[in-house]
């Protein structure tokens, strides 16, 4: 490797070439990768379709479903099996464990299928197929006509006309049902015609065909015979004969049936988009075509098809209702917005730190590194999508680290006055190993999402490897071609000079190396059970303190935004498809009031909602909406707040079962619970208990089940005559069924559509049960009869569907997240821990399985669990070979857990949720950490082999190491800084997984700089301990390191760490005892006043501090310049030269030289000096705005120390309230004790000691509830001071007592003088006023000054060819100097004559603005008035209320205390005695009561009179 990297240094041009190469690789390969939204995943979903007409989803389920089941279960490899019976048709759908055995798995279902004996009569064969993976491109909307056959014409031919693109091969149509022809007969025809249905549908079956009639061979040619009769549409089989006799009569099927083409009678489909009838294409990509490529390729066909719609005016339009490639899209831009950015950091702070061309060459790790990536990439199967996009994001932030370590390293080598072949040599071979190891342990961690199952092995797969290769050729650029660059560069120069700012840099490095880390490391090394314990107990406070105590909570799958909303509506079974369009159009509406009110509140006034595609089906009970919304880089609002504004406005919907509003998640909903067994009683009741316990959840929202409510049903059940009329059950049931379902006669191709024929009853004879109970049935004698003489027809509840799942019946019961703060993971937990077991547990024949998140949580942390182990023994593995020191690698690793302070830190300021992403960013984090630890451990060791004592060895690698370690993490805090701060919410669920490396490295750059001194001072006794061991003699500290060893040829066996385990272990149990201690004790209540309250708030409130700065900002404004009254001046400068040399011109005459230089300074001034007074109405303006931006400070004061005083007064309540009811409760428990002991001794009974033990237990709910009251008054409070939610205070201040309440005519009078809303509509009054003198400044001319300066110096030599005595010659050698000045002024008038009536508008409009402020004030002073004499009346009534509550409080606690002397004497009963009790606690309520309500209108008073302003806080009493 040595040679390697020499050939490299000495023969730069082998880097260069290789750069060039990997780049123009890279391009191509790039490329050349496909483009997809999520990762291509090979498919595990195996389906099994059976179609069984006329069953019920019972005879789907016990006739084919469960027998498939049955056959299932001996399959090897099977992850789950679920199936649906709806009415004709089931469906099986068989999940496999590994994605590389689903096409054999397929096969071994199709043998389990093929293996049952018999299915039932009547069924079809049943489809077994492998559901392939395709993804959605694209999918828009044919609109503009209302006629649906119209539009479904046009999108046949759209269809087409895409199918030709090249590159395009999946298009498919939705928004309408599919095409019938019906033969609808009256039943009274059929009966005069002695017809039945059958006789008709074969009679259509017969004559309406096609077939050949043989060959006929003649002498010269074969002729094919052929008949062809059939007809396509309703028009040619009314042709058709039913009946003919012999004289030539006939009946023809138009005589006795209608026909007619239609839509199909039970299929509802219809798609609506932004209200107007739309027919809806999707285009698919397969998995060998990009989406990027696809949704271009459709754009581009849409652009052109409504530019020649416009054009010819046929009125129709494409619109895209859903286009995958924008989210792709936006996440490619923030890679390379992120990209740049970071990469200019880095160049930025590395010049700073070290050398503007040093950080250039560790910088090109970037696009180095991607480049070689992109080039095995497509190879190895990853595609572009929003995954593989998310690792080249997370890879920015550390792909620049081992360059960092290299490159300084050099740099450092040759400080020490090494020459530059050496200096790289050396710098790069001595901290090489280090990084090798430390890039290895980062791929081996990265390379765990090869091994964990489910979903989220399947999307992640895809990250790992654009990790691994990216970080694998940052390994080859640093380790050749970085010291390629640098050992040639500028930097490594001797007379380099640095400049003032990098002298600065250098001089900061030092200070925080010399005086700030040298004294923490001597006193760590001095004091190391000190510093260990420190750090351990900030881990404990932090990591379980923050984690364990909820502060920072935690959630698998975190919420991922998307631009799309779906809200699913379900309505009772049963609904018509009329009903169900009724209520989405209701829902609709409702979307577009939304959007209306936020697209107000921007002030782009840009659309929140962009479309709404409406469907109905597949079901006529069921619908959706799809709501797209602007793109999150613009929207600037969650999805979720709007689906909940949405919601808000819904409201209930009658008759619906489930109604959602739900974003994508590929990960299924957050909670989803599943009920089986085969008990349906005990199913349905525990499937009741369960949504209703997570309906009463503030944690959830949008609760649904699949347990639907079934149709009802009619059943035919015949009589015992029936057989008399040689009647079986299936023939009553076939005519039944022909009549009123209908009996399928042909299929017929028309075009791209299969058409069915049917033949029914006209739909006025089957509307009702008397025309079931009149249908005539044909006899096998040919005879008809009634059906209701040869059956009863009974109303009865059917089932719409089956669901079942690991072979027993299910419901599902599932929910989204009520918002992003709610923690996925604690509510799953606490259904699991304290909702789930109690309803098993009263219904022992149900079981539960958690579906959706949890499932997939499961199967990843059951095969994370398994797989990480073994991920960082290898990572050990990897550490122990680069240093061969076991333990010098576990003390490496014995690092990795102080990472989670930063992180638990982060996340808690932060106020984000710890998710999967936050754990990616800790796997980055450990590499960036391993990095830094191997080049301190790597330093360290070379101190050691050049003989230094083993303190000081350990100095001078952290002192030198010190800069490269803080360099690294510096730019990695700065390559992931415009993540951090970035406010797309494309960039939001990344932010988990910035914060965890960023705040996490921030915290381990201290524990790698200071920890790990300790634990190589520690292991030095165990590494003595070894040599003892193997040696026999106990050596000295230094010769018993592995790397004096092995320089000395020592062998270095096997190190035992369980010393070192067992230490770490203790002290981890010690310092969480510690955590737990204090963690129990809760925080500590702080004394506060509600001056301190109010003055807390005052300092915190967000909205005062922003309106201050908005103050801040008016005054900086309120000046003459801003005005334009004042003179503006401006210099320049300019300079030339230019040298035009013909002497060596053969075919010029001129042969001459000339060389010329000029300077040109100069001066400007522009000073308007008279523009009709306007700038000094401006002035005013400015003034007057500032004077406003101070009154809605003042606003903002009153409104805040109103609202504190209010909160401070509820806690005051509420806490005497709770003190109250505690003395009422011990009161209780004096009595209840009195009582026991009397019933004891036989002086009272046992029901005196029932009344005061329930007095107990009412006392006792009363207090829980008021200390609840209390907690919410706490948090109101707390939230007003922007304290953290759970801080306690002891109050020190006491409620004011009622006073006199004055003069209302006097108050009204304040009002009008000291109330700022008022004061401040007086203010926008004068601005309007300045506004007017502002517009008749217009009509004065201007009269401006304006002056310059300017002078041009310049020389001119000429250097001429030309002889002196020429005829001609007008060039003379020589120089010519030239100096000219130009200087003037003038007064400038400006007269606008004539603008069109501009001026005299602008008037006229500021005029009415006066007037517009003049009634805006009157207005609020009417109202202020109103507002105050309501409080004044409000103070004066609670006022009195309080003096009688007083005194009724008196009254009660004397008659309560007589009633005590006569409950002892026997004279009252317990009931009338508890009754008195109870009269004291309801007047002691009333009276605080009414004294909050004073405090409550007395603040009011004086709030509308002024009187709470910030300088008479102190005064308002």
């Amino acid at each position: 490797m040595r040679h390697l990297i020499q050939t490299f240094v000495k023969y730069n041009l082998l880097g260069d070439l290789l750069v060039f190469a990997l780049l123009a690789a890279g391009w191509v390969g790039m490329n050349g990768m496909k483009s997809n939204f999520f990762p291509v995943t090979e498919s595990k979903v195996i389906q099994v379709q059976v179609i069984y007409p006329g069953a019920s989803p019972a005879e789907i389920e016990e006739g084919i479903v469960a027998k498939i089941e049955e056959n299932l279960q001996g399959i090897a490899g099977l992850d789950q099996v679920k199936s649906v019976c709806s009415e004709n048709a089931g469906s099986i759908t068989v999940t496999v464990i590994n994605e590389n055995e689903t096409d054999e798995i397929l096969q071994d279902v199709k043998n389990a299928v093929d293996r049952i004996a018999s299915f039932p009569v009547g069924m079809e064969p049943p489809i077994v197929f492998k559901q392939e993976s395709i993804g959605v491109s694209i999918t828009f909307a044919v609109t503009g006509v209302d006629d649906l056959r119209a539009l479904k014409t046009e999108a046949r031919r759209i269809e087409q006309d895409l199918r030709a693109l090249e590159g395009i091969s999946q298009v498919s149509l939705s928004g309408f049902p599919g095409e019938e022809i019906e033969v609808t007969v009256q039943a009274d025809r059929l009966s005069e015609l002695n017809l039945t249905i059958g006789e008709v549908g074969a009679a259509i079956r017969a004559a309406n065909i096609e077939t050949t009639g043989g060959r006929l061979k003649t002498d010269r040619e074969e002729l094919i015979l052929r008949g062809r009769f059939r007809g396509y549409d309703a028009q040619a089989l009314g042709d058709v004969v039913l009946r003919a006799d012999a004289e030539g009569g006939y009946v023809r099927l138009s005589e006795v049936a209608e026909v007619r083409d239609r839509w199909a009678d039970n299929d509802p489909s219809r798609n609506w988009f932004n209200g107007r009838p739309a027919a809806v294409v999707t285009v698919n990509n397969l998995t060998t075509e990009s989406i990027l490529d696809v949704t271009e390729l459709v754009r581009q066909y849409m652009a052109a098809y409504n530019a020649q719609a416009q054009e010819v005016g046929t009125g129709l339009q494409l619109d895209v209702i859903r286009d995958s490639s924008v989210v792709l899209n936006q996440r490619i831009d923030l890679l390379v917005n992120n990209g740049v950015v970071g990469f200019i950091l880095v160049v930025i702070l590395l010049a700073l730190f070290l050398n503007i061309r040093l950080a250039f060459w560790v910088a090109l790790a970037i696009p180095v590194s991607f480049a070689g990536m992109f080039i095995f990439a497509g190879m190895v199967g990853v595609t572009i999508n929003v995954i593989s996009l998310f690792g080249m994001i997370l890879v920015i932030g550390i792909l620049v680290d081992d360059g960092i370590v290299i490159a300084e390293n050099i740099y450092r080598h040759y400080e020490m006055g090494k020459s530059r072949l050496e200096a790289t040599i050396e710098g790069t071979m001595e901290v090489l190993p280090a990084v090798f190891a430390a890039i290895i342990t980062t791929m081996v961690a990265f390379a765990s999402f090869f091994f964990i199952e489910g979903t989220l092995g399947d999307f992640f797969g895809d990250m790992a490897a654009v990790i691994m290769l990216t970080l694998l050729f940052s390994l080859v650029e640093g380790a050749l071609i970085l010291p390629a660059h640098v050992g040639h560069s500028k930097a490594l120069r001797r007379d380099f000079k640095p400049n003032a700012v990098e002298r600065s840099m250098r001089g900061l490095l030092a200070f925080l190396r010399d005086r700030l880390y040298g004294p923490v490391l001597r006193f760590a090394l001095d004091q190391p059970w000190i510093a260990f314990s420190t750090i351990v107990a900030l881990f404990l406070i932090t990591v379980p303190g923050l984690i364990g105590s909820g502060l920072v909570k935690t959630t698998f799958f975190p919420p991922i935004e998307g631009d799309n909303l779906t809200v699913s509506l379900s309505m009772v079974s049963g609904t018509r498809e009329g009903v169900t369009q009724v209520e989405l159009d209701r829902i609709e509406e409702v979307v577009w009031e939304v959007n209306g009110e936020l697209s107000a509140q921007r002030e782009d006034s840009l659309n929140m909602v962009l479309a709404v595609d409406k469907r109905i089906g597949p079901n006529a009970h069921t619908g959706t909406l799809n709501i797209q919304l602007l793109d999150g880089e613009r929207r600037n609002m969650r999805t979720m707040d709007i689906s909940a504004m949405v919601r808000q406005r819904v409201g209930t919907v009658y008759g619906s079962e489930n109604l959602s509003f739900a974003s994508f998640s590929p990960f299924g909903r957050p909670v989803s619970v599943s009920l089986l067994g085969n008990n349906l009683d005990d199913l349905n009741a525990a499937t009741n208990e369960l949504k209703t316990a997570m309906l009463e959840r503030e944690d959830l929202k949008d609760v649904t089940d699949n347990n639907q409510q079934g149709l009802k049903e009619l059943e035919i059940r015949p009589k015992p005559r029936a057989m008399q009329w040689g009647l079986t059950r299936a023939s009553i049931m076939t005519q039944v069924r022909e009549g009123f379902f209908g009996s399928e006669v042909q299929r017929l191709q028309r075009g791209r559509d299969e058409v069915r024929v049917w033949v029914r009853l006209d739909e006025a004879d089957r509307n009702s049960a008397s025309d079931l109970q009149r249908f005539r049935i044909r006899t096998p004698e040919g005879g008809l009869v009634p059906l209701e003489e040869i059956a009863d027809v009974a109303l009865v509840n059917g089932i719409t569907s089956i669901n079942r799942l690991y072979g027993a019946r299910e419901v599902q019961v599932s929910a989204d997240l009520a918002g992003p703060e709610v923690s996925a993971s604690d509510a799953n937990a606490d259904i699991k821990a304290n909702v789930v077991p109690a309803i098993l547990a009263k219904y022992p024949s149900i079981r539960a399985s958690y579906e959706g998140q949890n499932r997939e949580q499961a199967k990843s942390q059951s095969s994370i669990s398994a797989v990480m182990p073994l991920i960082f023994a290898l990572m050990l593995f990897v550490v122990i070979l680069a240093f061969r020191s076991p333990l010098q690698a576990l003390a490496v690793f014995g690092l990795i857990p102080f990472g989670m302070v930063g992180i638990s830190l982060g996340h808690w300021m932060l106020g984000a949720q710890i998710s999967l992403f936050s754990i990616l960013g800790l796997i980055a984090l450990i590499g960036i950490l391993v990095n830094d630890a191997l080049v301190f451990v790597a330093a360290f060791n070379s101190n050691m082999k050049a003989g230094s004592e083993l303190r000081t060895a350990i100095w001078d690698a952290g002192m030198s190491r010190f800069r490269p370690i803080l360099l690294t993490s510096i730019t990695t805090v700065a390559g992931l800084t415009p993540l951090m701060l970035n406010k797309s919410f494309q960039a939001q669920f990344l932010i988990p997984m910035a914060i965890s490396v960023a705040f996490g490295l921030l915290f381990v750059t201290v524990i790698i700089l200071i920890l790990l001194p300790v634990y190589l001072l520690w292991i030095n006794p165990l590494h003595r301990s070894w040599v003892w061991v193997k040696r026999g003699d106990w050596t000295s500290r230094e010769a018993a390191e592995p790397a004096v060893r092995e320089e000395a040829g020592f062998s270095q066996g096997p190190s035992s760490n369980a010393l070192g385990v067992a230490l770490l272990l203790g002290f981890s149990l010690l310092g969480g005892a510690a955590a737990s201690a204090q963690s129990a004790a809760g925080p500590v209540a702080e004394p506060l006043s509600r001056e301190q309250a109010i003055a807390t708030a005052l300092e915190r409130h967000y909205g005062i501090r922003v309106a201050r700065l908005n103050q801040d900002l008016a005054e900086v404004g309120d000046d003459w310049g801003a005005a334009g009254a004042l003179p503006q001046v401006g210099v320049s400068l300019g300079t030339s030269a230019s040298v035009n040399d013909q002497t060596d011109n053969p075919s010029t005459f001129l042969p001459i030289a000339t060389q010329s230089q000029a300077i040109a300074p100069a001066a400007q001034l522009q000073w308007t000096l008279f523009d009709g007074m306007g700038m000094f109405a401006a002035k005013d303006r400015l003034g007057l705005v500032a004077l406003q931006a101070e009154g809605n400070v003042e606003l903002l004061v009153e409104s805040t120390v109103q609202a504190v005083m209010n909160a401070y007064d509820a806690l005051l309540v509420q806490q005497k309230s709770a003190g109250v009811l505690r003395a009422a409760l011990g009161l209780t428990r004096q009595r209840l004790k009195r009582i026991e002991t009397a019933t004891a001794l036989g002086t009272a009974g046992t029901f005196d000691r029932l009344q005061f033990e329930n007095a107990l237990l009412t006392d006792s709910t009363a207090l829980l509830r008021q200390q609840t009251a209390v907690r919410a008054a706490r948090r109101n409070l707390n939230l007003l001071m922007v304290q953290p939610e759970g801080a306690k205070w002891t109050l020190t201040s006491t409620l004011v007592e009622p006073t006199e309440e004055g003069d209302l005519v006097a108050l009204q009078a304040e009002l009008t003088s000291q109330n700022q809303a008022l004061r401040n509509a007086v203010l926008s009054r004068e601005l309007a006023e300045a506004g007017v003198r502002q517009a008749r400044a217009r009509l004065y001319p201007v009269v401006g000054l304006t002056a310059n300066w300017g002078n041009n110096r310049g020389a001119v030599g000429t250097n001429s060819l030309i002889p002196d005595s020429a005829f001609f010659n007008p060039y003379r050698n020589g120089d010519v100097t030239t100096n000219v000045t130009n200087y003037g002024a003038a007064l400038t008038l400006n007269f606008n004559l004539f603008n069109g009536g501009a001026t005299r508008r602008a008037i006229q409009q500021a005029e009415i603005q006066v007037d517009m402020a003049g009634l805006e004030r009157d207005r609020l002073e009417s109202e202020a008035r109103h507002a105050l004499a309501q409080a004044w009346d409000r103070r004066a009534a609670a006022a009195a209320i309080h003096d009688m509550a007083g005194q009724r409080t008196d009254n009660a606690r004397l008659a309560a205390e007589i009633g005590a002397s006569r409950y002892r004497d026997g004279v009252l009963n317990a009931i009338d005695f508890r009754g008195l009790d109870v009269a004291v606690l309801q007047a002691e309520a009333a009276q605080l009561s009414a004294h909050q309500e004073w405090s409550s209108a007395h603040w009011e008073v004086l709030r509308l009179i002024g009187g709470l302003r910030a300088g008479d806080i102190t005064n308002a009493r």
